[in-house]
């Protein structure tokens, strides 16, 4: 335990975590776009839907 909290490698690792995950997003943020785009029309039509 000692060890890692002198190497601080928890937060080492989230910053790596982080730098990946943020690398994907900007990888495939038309991917994501599309994604976004979908759910927002799903929702649309739940809510019209529910609202008859």
């Amino acid at each position: 335990m000692k060890c890692k909290q002198d190497t601080k490698l928890a937060t080492v690792l989230l910053r790596l975590e982080t730098q990946i995950q943020n690398d994907y997003i900007e990888q495939n943020a038309a991917g994501f776009a599309e994604i976004k785009k979908d759910q927002g029309a799903v929702i649309k039509s739940a809510n019209a839907a529910l609202a008859n």
